[in-house]
């Protein structure tokens, strides 16, 4: 029953979930992404393909796609790989996309491009770290069951000079 669903729906996977997502509801996509996950086993791995593209547009779509998917979390390191690359653009992206993974290492690579020479990508850095540090009260800073930091990552007693600093108005 299994292969015979595989075999019917194989036209439906990951790359043509990107070519579509931005024209579909983000809770359809998540249930997309969820029945991918089970129709197609190696799906991660052709996220991580379309994330490693030469083309800047399909590496940023696909980004951009895999967390309104929820398979974000299935390629961080390929996402942190990403902070490397030679587009600022596309380590914008990797940015934003791992500022909704909250984990321990997506928060440190996410420190470290606080010294990118882009500024954008810096300051979607400051944002997301701020973002981190301004959780609801009443959430704590360890991990929940999915390894998911459920609280702030970055310890940071004033997230608004470190803001001032990396936009250019810090008179220090």
């Amino acid at each position: 029953m299994r292969e015979a669903t595989r075999e019917e729906l194989k036209s439906f996977d990951v790359p043509k979930m990107i070519q579509m997502f931005e024209d579909i509801d983000p809770a359809v996509c998540r249930r997309a992404g969820q029945l991918i996950e089970k129709i197609d086993p190696g799906c991660h791995q052709k996220l991580r393909e379309e994330l490693g593209s030469p083309i800047q547009r399909r590496r940023i779509r696909a980004a951009r796609a895999s967390q309104i998917m929820g398979m974000h979390l299935k390629v961080v390191p390929t996402l942190i790989e990403m902070l490397e690359d030679e587009d600022d653009m596309v380590r914008r992206t990797a940015v934003d996309v791992l500022g909704s993974v909250r984990s321990a290492d997506s928060m440190d690579a996410i420190q470290g491009m606080l010294d990118d020479e882009s500024l954008r990508v810096r300051e979607t850095a400051v944002k997301i770290l701020e973002q981190a540090n301004t959780l609801p009260v009443g959430l704590n800073a360890e991990q929940d069951q999915t390894g998911v930091r459920t609280g702030p990552a970055i310890h940071e007693p004033n997230t608004h000079a470190l803001s001032r600093k990396f936009r250019g108005s810090d008179p220090t």
